[in-house]
């Protein structure tokens, strides 16, 4: 292992080793500044709920409150106002409630549910702080910062995430950022985000398909067909599914073969 590496792995460790524990809180002995819950809310209570925020959204309590330093407690401002998440999460909180309140009676009306489910904050964020499709996060960091921020973005996020039920890793997420990418004419940058796609989802073959579609836009003809064949050599031999959703992408595969094998 390398020198640099190992120093950045001490250091990790020595920083998490230094990060005080929820137990160490020093929590008051009565919630302050409560804007949307009850005034008279316990501590315990209010206690779980940040728990429960943390958990939900992949964050500690730097995220909403105020601290001269986040690694010791003794420094947050619990009751201030001053951090902006604070307020978008008490705003997202009065949306929850309507939608527990209101929303969710109305559809089990309709649908006679005698035991209507609820919704909380894990419900859309699933463990990240903005609850949006991995597509769109790729999408946005390759506009922002280009390609490679992209591609390194991915792999950090299904580093940390995969299998955990926060995005979706399947083909279609990075089928959509090829194809968006295709629309704005950024072809290289499609070919980048649809051959990683291959990679990571190895027997899809719309993967294989999509990348075709952007080698075609590329006028790389040869990996075009390579491609193509790939998908269908898929289709036949890992698939084996007969449906119109394979059909159609067996179709596109077979027309870019015989429209460009011989260019």
């Amino acid at each position: 292992m390398e020198r640099n590496a190992i120093v950045k792995i001490i250091f990790f460790l020595m920083l998490f080793i230094s990060l005080p524990t929820f137990s160490q809180i020093p929590w008051p002995d009565k919630p302050k500044n409560l804007k949307v819950f009850p005034k008279g809310m316990k501590i315990d209570r209010l206690k779980n709920i940040m728990f429960a925020f943390s958990n939900a959204l992949g964050v500690n309590c730097i995220h909403c409150h105020v601290a001269d330093d986040f690694r010791d407690f003794s420094t947050y401002d619990f009751a201030s106002d001053e951090n902006v998440n604070k307020k978008k999460a008490r705003i997202m909180l009065k949306l929850v409630q309507s939608i527990n309140k209101n929303s969710i009676k109305e559809i089990a009306a309709l649908s006679d549910e005698k035991n209507p489910l609820s919704v909380n904050c894990t419900t859309c964020h699933r463990g990240y702080k903005k609850p949006i499709p991995l597509e769109d996060v790729i999408y946005e960091v390759i506009k922002k910062t280009g390609i490679k921020s992209g591609i390194d973005e991915y792999h950090k996020l299904r580093l940390k995430y995969y299998g955990k039920g926060t995005f979706n890793f399947e083909d279609k997420s990075l089928i959509v950022v090829g194809y968006k990418l295709l629309g704005e004419k950024a072809v290289q940058d499609a070919v980048a985000v649809l051959k990683l796609n291959t990679e990571m989802n190895p027997e899809s073959a719309n993967a294989f398909d999509s990348l075709g579609d952007a080698y075609v836009a590329l006028g790389d003809y040869k990996n075009a067909v390579a491609s193509a064949e790939k998908c269908i050599d898929i289709l036949d031999n890992v698939i084996k599914i007969d449906d119109s959703f394979h059909n159609n992408i067996r179709k596109s595969a077979e027309d870019k073969i015989e429209k460009y094998k011989e260019k």
